[in-house]
């Protein structure tokens, strides 16, 4: 492990220690996986509480992960039900931090009615625009991954020091991310663009995400992993996929995949961070 990581790791066991008790929000996505395996061997596991939210806008791969470590790691979880993108949808450009702050709070209400006073985010020092975003939900909301400096990268070079399989987990986020700003959802639509990104998971893409843009799928994947798409039989498989879902034409981003390439449409100036 590089010197500069362990710095940074050791900064983050020292912090988890001071809170004791402590609830995370967990997803089952990388980070709030990482966090949850590292509170657990500072704090103990009955110290540690996982709070999951199940909502049609959360890819049904990460619960399924999410229950899979919890129970591989004899942690206690708790699910919450949330279908807050519906109310976020009013808020066009700031739909997700709107869906998030309304999650968090319910995280957060949760938390409380089982005797945790502090909620842990796994938002990472990569997510600079989702910690500003969600800052203010609660003065319980701590962010100890971003506070130690960690980047995502930090957290994978962790892990495979540690012997966590959990450096292969690819990053992911609310279904509602993969639509334009104005567009309304619908539960069918979330469910179109999640089968979408599962065909292509199948095929072997390790980091996916399909942008829906109505009748046309925008796909973003790796740029080491362009090359596939030179085989004709994997670009035919992904095209009758992508249309027995309604997709008439399917594209790839020649920028690759990039968080939130969606509110590129709302600031030009934006890279998809």
């Amino acid at each position: 492990m590089d010197n500069n990581t362990r710095v940074r790791y050791e900064q983050l066991k020292k912090n988890l220690k001071l809170y004791g008790q402590t609830a995370i929000a967990f997803s089952g996505g990388l980070s709030s996986a990482f966090l949850l395996r590292t509170a657990q061997n500072v704090l103990g596991t009955n110290n540690v509480l996982a709070i999951t939210s199940i909502s049609k806008a959360v890819p049904q791969e990460e619960r399924l992960r999410s229950q899979a470590l919890v129970k591989e790691w004899a942690i206690k979880q708790i699910f919450v039900e949330t279908e807050f993108w519906k109310e976020a949808q009013k808020h066009n450009s700031t739909r997700n931090e709107a869906y998030r702050e309304d999650l968090y709070a319910k995280i957060t209400k949760t938390a409380l009615e089982r005797g945790f006073d502090l909620v842990l985010d796994g938002c990472t020092l990569d997510d600079s625009a989702g910690i500003s975003e969600i800052n203010g939900t609660s003065t319980m909301l701590v962010k100890p991954l971003a506070q130690a400096g960690l980047t995502k990268a930090h957290l994978r070079e962790i892990s495979l020091h540690e012997g966590w399989l959990l450096y292969d987990i690819p990053e992911n986020s609310s279904l509602i991310s993969r639509f334009e700003h104005e567009r309304k959802i619908k539960a069918v639509d979330l469910e179109r663009v999640e089968r979408a990104e599962t065909i292509l998971r199948n095929l072997g893409f390790t980091q996916v995400r399909v942008r829906d843009h109505g009748e046309v799928a925008r796909i973003e994947i790796e740029p080491d992993e362009w090359e596939r798409f030179n085989d004709q039989k994997l670009r035919e498989l992904v095209n009758i996929g992508l249309k027995k879902l309604g997709y008439i034409y399917s594209t790839l981003d020649i920028k690759g995949y990039r968080p939130g390439s969606m509110d590129e449409s709302c600031n030009p100036n934006l890279n998809g961070q």
